[in-house]
């Protein structure tokens, strides 16, 4: 006798991981921010030039990837939280980690590029989470 629901055993999984798998896009579309206070525990320059492995592992994830690209999104700042969460703050200042102190919180606008759902972009090399001044504009707001 056959048992009840017996024939679709294999759809109910695969509706699962597709249910799960447009959440993931769904969270992941937009350009959305938040403001969000961090208390900053290491704070470390960083550019393509201090950092020669940020040039091989993004053409890695995207071979058209361009030096002016790079420099945009990795000069700056990698910030480690409390949480143990890192950051990018990317800024042309010649100090960049100035604006930053141990345990000393901050205010600053969050930007998270999805990289979850194995989109290989550039923009993924540290994580996707950026961060800027409250007032200034998305950091990855450029292709």
């Amino acid at each position: 006798m056959r048992q009840p629901g017996a024939g679709i055993g294999g759809i109910a999984p695969l509706a699962l991981v597709l249910a799960m798998a447009a959440a993931a896009q769904a969270s992941c579309a937009g350009s959305s921010s938040t403001i969000v206070e961090l208390q900053p525990q290491s704070c470390v320059p960083i550019s393509p030039s201090l950092d020669r492995s940020i040039t091989p592992r993004a053409r890695a994830l995207d071979a058209s990837v361009t030096p002016t690209l790079l420099a945009r999104l990795y000069s700056g700042a990698l910030l480690t939280d409390s949480n143990k969460g890192r950051w990018l703050y990317p800024t042309g200042a010649s100090n960049p980690c100035q604006p930053f102190r141990k345990g000393q919180k901050v205010r600053l606008r969050a930007y998270f590029f999805c990289c979850d759902i194995g989109i290989g972009s550039p923009k993924c090399l540290f994580g996707g989470r950026f961060l800027a001044d409250l007032n200034a504009p998305a950091p990855y707001s450029f292709p």
